[in-house]
């Protein structure tokens, strides 16, 4: 008994963590919680296989357009296309952040946040400041670290959920080959499934690389050619500091480049970076101010440069710009501004509206009917019924109001013969009541 005891201790607890959980590289488990949700999902997937109550695929879904942007109010307006505004630093001041940026131009802002957990915060902060504010979706590579394969797939679900939301503008994700915090080949492999989730829900990608320029291009080119159907969404390299050969290579993919306050760097470092971006063609150039990292070296203010980094720096980022291709600060800002509505899919409130006027105008026109996100295009043979049953009955009544004095004729004929017969009656009855005085 003794024996048999041990060997049911040996096999059943293995097998069970070999159905609702593995062990990972550093030797650890899983959480009680993680395993009591993996195993309640399997019982619910085995009840419905047996009871014939799975979904039916409902076909690729894609992510919803965004809401429209807030009409620019500053001459010099431009959107921080990558700001970690949830990071715990803004957590005491994060409206007067917000304040300041706007007061000093930026007027739009893309948050992201590399804890998975601070998602649904991004979203609901998004929300909230409608018409200002959006975010990206992605995993970092230090989630590699501390996540086996089951937790990274419940990840990607969470993932996905978030990316198909409204306010989600982009996937983010990348590679870093410089800390070697995870192992390289798990980091390409998130990298391609992250790329993969991207081309489903169709939503733009930023990426990031450290020390991995060479093998991020390489990804990039095997993801674009083999992609079906094919990836037609535009791509970005963000806070971009890497040499003149791998520029080329980013370029030859058409590729855009999300420049910071590195730009803005007065060392030697700074001055062939500068030198290097000169030749981006300016309908590729994004800016961010990457806060509160990458504080800009060019503000003359010693405190200012020497603290936590604000939305509201990236001005400075800006007229560095401006100074590298020689431009006003207010075409700089048009330009940027306008690179980051077309990398988004972002439209000003204007827009959008003189476009949906203008659908909406061609469709009474047309007789067509326009079908919303959530709504299923209606067939158009009611409104072409309905067009000839108008048609008909314009004929009809052209008819009618021809044969209106044709009638009326006839009426006048039939009423001057009834007057004539009733006086020759009385004509005939005078003539025989005279014979008979006569007689």
């Amino acid at each position: 008994c003794n024996t048999i005891a041990i060997l049911r201790r040996q096999f059943t607890v293995p097998c069970a963590f070999a159905m609702y959980g593995r062990v990972d590289r550093g030797g650890s488990r899983e959480g009680k919680k993680s395993l009591r949700k993996n195993k309640i999902v399997l019982n619910d997937t085995v009840n419905a296989i047996k009871k014939g109550n799975l979904p039916a695929d409902s076909g690729p879904v894609y992510s919803q357009s965004p809401p429209p942007l807030n009409d620019p109010r500053h001459g010099c307006a431009i959107v921080d296309s990558l700001c970690h505004l949830l990071n715990r630093q803004f957590d005491s001041d994060q409206l007067k952040v917000l304040q300041r940026a706007s007061y000093n131009g930026v007027e739009a802002f893309i948050i992201m946040t590399t804890d998975p957990d601070k998602l649904e915060l991004a979203q609901k902060l998004s929300k909230q400041n409608e018409g200002t504010m959006y975010y990206l979706a992605g995993l970092h590579t230090d989630m590699i670290k501390r996540n086996n394969d089951k937790v990274s797939t419940q990840r990607m679900d969470q993932l996905k959920e978030f990316a198909l939301k409204p306010e989600a503008v982009g996937i983010i994700c990348g590679l870093d080959f410089g800390r070697d915090v995870s192992i390289r080949y798990a980091q390409e492999r998130l990298f391609e499934s992250q790329l993969a989730l991207a081309a489903e829900v169709q939503l733009p990608l930023v990426v990031f690389e450290v020390h991995a320029a060479e093998t991020l291009a390489e990804k990039i080119s095997i993801f674009k050619s083999t992609t079906s159907p094919a990836y037609d969404r535009p791509i970005a390299v963000y806070n971009f500091c890497g040499s003149a050969v791998e520029m080329s290579a980013f370029i030859a993919l058409d590729m855009y480049f999300i420049l910071t306050g590195r730009i803005c760097d007065p060392t030697a470092t700074g001055d062939t970076l500068r030198e290097c971006i000169k030749n981006i063609p300016l309908n590729r150039l994004l800016l961010a101010s990457d806060s509160p990292f990458t504080t800009p070296q060019n503000i003359s203010d010693f405190h200012i440069r020497e603290s936590r980094n604000e939305p509201a720096n990236l001005t400075f980022v800006l007229s560095t710009l401006a100074e590298v291709y020689g431009l006003t600060l207010r075409d700089a800002a048009s330009t940027v501004r306008a690179n980051s509505k077309r990398f988004y899919g972002l439209l000003d409130t204007k827009e959008y509206k003189e476009e949906t006027t203008e659908a909406e105008a061609v469709a009474d026109g047309s007789g067509i009917h326009i079908s919303t996100q959530h709504e299923q295009p209606a067939t158009t043979t009611t409104s072409v019924m309905s067009a000839e049953t108008k048609e008909k009955g314009k004929k009809g009544k052209k008819k009618e109001e021809e044969e209106e004095p044709t009638k009326m004729e006839s009426k006048v004929a039939k009423s001057d013969k009834t007057k004539k017969g009733k006086k020759k009656d009385k004509n005939v009855a005078l003539s025989e009541e005279e014979e008979e005085q006569q007689q």
